[in-house]
Order: C-alpha cells, then structure tokens, then sequence
C-alpha cells in the first residue's frame, strides 16, 4: 500500500482533463518578445513570460530554435494572468495546468484558463520577430450568466 500525500491533489495530472464544451480556445502568435500579452477576452489577458535568471544560452541559439514546447516542458516559461489591469495569479507553461480565476460584475463569478498547447522559439525569448512562436489557451466562464 503505498502512502497518500497530501500535495497529489493539487498537482497537474499526466493527462489534462478534457476542456468542457463552453470552453473557446484562443491561439496567438508570439511575433512581438517576451514578456508578451496575449487577450482571452474583455475581462481577462496573460502575460507570457520567461522567469529565468540566464537566457544568455538562447541569445546565441539560432532564432528559430524551439526552446520550450510540451515535448520539452515549459520551464523556466509562465503565464501571469491579468483582469480589470489588476494581477490575477500564475500558471505553469504545463499542458493542462488550469487557474480559476474570480471576476467582478454581475455577468461571471469567474472564468477558468487552461494550457493547451505551445511552442517557444530562442528569438522571441530575446526580442520581436516572427520566428514560429505560438500559444494556445482555452477560457470558460465558471457560473452566472453569459
């Protein structure tokens, strides 16, 4: 029998759970640098940013290089989640790695931002440029009414 531990709960599953049907997926270019901002909806926007205290490795990489994918892992990679201008929590560059977050105004209680998919390239972790970097998020509204 082997020990339960407490932290299990709380940690990002090997297999996301699906997205539920109200769930609308946003894919973004990354084309403008780290850290980038990208709007999920009126409400709610993630700032995609790279929490690192050494990125001389990807300044001498090719600019096209994948530095971060779900094959790879999204570390040192995080998302910072932003509603009314204000800050509204972190996640993990983790597929399936979700975040509730509180909303105010009568229309929503809250909206839930999960991590999809992605793929990080060496150039837009040191400046703007299309270099193939793309993210994919899904939100969903979490009670009250649309």
């Amino acid at each position: 029998m082997s020990p339960t531990f407490p932290i299990l709960r709380v940690l990002t599953p090997e297999e996301p759970a699906p997205l539920p049907d109200t769930a609308t997926r946003v894919t973004r270019a990354l084309d403008r640098g780290l850290p980038e901002y990208v709007q999920l909806n009126a409400d709610l926007g993630v700032f995609v940013i790279a929490a690192i205290g050494r990125a001389d490795v990807w300044h001498r990489a090719d600019p096209t290089a994948v530095v971060s994918s779900p094959a790879n892992g999204g570390h040192p990679f995080r998302l910072v989640l932003r509603t009314g201008g204000d800050y509204a929590g972190a996640l993990p560059l983790t597929v399936g790695a979700r975040r509730l977050v509180p909303l105010q105004g009568p229309r929503r209680l809250a909206t839930a931002v999960a991590v999809v998919d992605w793929e990080l390239r060496a150039g837009s972790v040191r400046g703007p440029g299309a270099y193939g970097s793309r993210i994919e998020l899904a939100w969903w509204d979490v009670g009250g009414t649309p």
